[in-house]
Formats: structure tokens, C-alpha cells, sequence
């Protein structure tokens, strides 16, 4: 009896996993779907000052925003601790991050129209 394969070719790459493929494509198709975030002159997201406005409506698109500009704007670098900061009446995500040659940095992404809605 044949045994049925359970790999698959993602975009004309190498075989993989099935389940894998799936979550790739899933993925990738995510990213091009995601909400913007302002990071134009002024939100450099350096301080709670100078943050990254997340234009979600709800916390799941706010955590897809953040997390496809950091995959396309910083794929190098590495995410060590992430925490909720509240100042006032804004929300914020903060990413403490490590550069591929060791420099920690802090990345504020204000998500305060998107906190608490799902």
C-alpha cells in the first residue's frame, strides 16, 4: 500500500510539511493585510513622545501591525521583552530590543484606539 505524501512545494521552493506550507502561506498573506502604522517623521518610536501610532481598530489587528513592521523593518533584530505601558489616557506596546551586534534599544507603538477591543 503507498503511503500518501504529506509534504507540499511552497512557491516553487523545496517540500515541506503540509501544515507548514499552510501556516507560511497564512502568514504571508497576513502581512500584506496588515494595518498601518505612522512611523513618518516624528514617530520614531524611540520614546512614548516620539511613538509609532498603530491605525487598528482592534488589539488583533494591532498586534499583526506590529508585528509586520518589525518583520519588515527590523528583521535583524531580536525582540527581548515586551510590556504594556500606560501614560495618562494612551496605551502603549514597548519592545525591548537587541541588535545583531548587541545594542538594546526600546520601540513605543501606541495602541491606545485598538487596547481593549477584540
Amino acid at each position: 500500500m503507498s503511503k500518501k505524501s504529506t509534504r507540499a512545494t511552497v512557491l516553487g521552493c523545496a517540500a515541506v510539511p503540509v501544515g507548514l506550507a499552510v501556516l507560511t502561506l497564512g502568514a504571508l498573506g497576513w502581512l500584506y493585510l496588515g494595518v498601518p502604522v505612522d512611523d513618518s517623521r516624528g514617530h520614531d518610536g524611540a520614546s512614548t513622545g516620539t511613538a509609532m501610532i498603530v491605525e487598528a481598530q482592534n488589539e488583533f489587528d494591532a498586534i499583526n501591525a506590529e508585528s509586520t513592521w518589525l518583520l519588515t523593518r527590523r528583521p535583524a533584530d531580536r525582540i527581548v521583552l515586551q510590556s504594556l505601558m500606560l501614560d495618562g489616557d494612551r496605551v502603549y506596546d514597548v519592545f525591548e530590543m537587541q541588535t545583531p551586534d548587541g545594542e538594546m534599544y526600546r520601540l513605543h507603538f501606541d495602541i491606545t484606539d485598538a487596547y481593549g477591543r477584540w
